[in-house]
């Protein structure tokens, strides 16, 4: 009987967390793994912890427990510390800048980043997205609430990430670019 290799560790470990706001709890002994080239979804009513979930996992709410990914322990790193190593939160509410051009927003996403990969990874991003790949030089207060939904994912494109988490993604889109 051939063997099979052993499974490899999960991209994303989440063990016993738990976080909230101030003194009120949201989110109690949470367990999650995400391997790579999953795709999951966290399915639930408003108030049951997904966004908070998501908010710990990237390091905007400290938590309790155990958080890994890629090997890692970021149970305790900040929201840049977890880009750095491929994680991408991309926050409900299409938060773009909205004074800026589409074209810029996507730049910002990435700073830090050598500029002449930026610019390539930029056009990647605007590739997904052809509707305001059409429109790089608006301003983004200029796009409905779905093109700004698009290039809120568009951010977290520029960074190629190993892992994005989108809350809410379909937020403000119309149902035919949902399906």
């Amino acid at each position: 009987m051939p063997t099979s290799a052993p499974d490899p560790a999960p991209l994303l470990q989440v063990a016993g967390v738990s976080a909230g706001y101030g003194k009120i709890g949201v989110l109690n002994g949470i367990d999650l793994a995400v391997g790579a080239g999953e795709i999951v979804a966290l399915l639930g009513p408003n108030g049951a912890g997904k966004s908070t979930l998501l908010k710990t996992i990237s390091g905007l709410l400290p938590c309790t427990g155990s958080i890994r990914f890629g090997g890692q322990d970021i149970s305790k790193a900040g929201p840049r510390d977890t880009v750095r190593l491929g994680l991408v939160h991309v926050v409900e509410g299409h938060r773009v800048f909205t004074q800026q051009s589409v074209y810029d927003n996507l730049l910002l996403a990435g700073y830090g980043m050598p500029r002449r990969e930026l610019g390539e990874r930029v056009e990647e991003a605007l590739a997904f997205f052809p509707e305001i790949a059409e429109k790089r030089a608006d301003r983004a207060v200029t796009l409905s609430g779905g093109q700004q939904q698009m290039l809120a994912v568009a951010q977290g494109l520029v960074r190629r990430p190993r892992l994005l988490m989108l809350d809410e993604p379909s937020a403000g889109l119309s149902p035919v670019l949902v399906d």
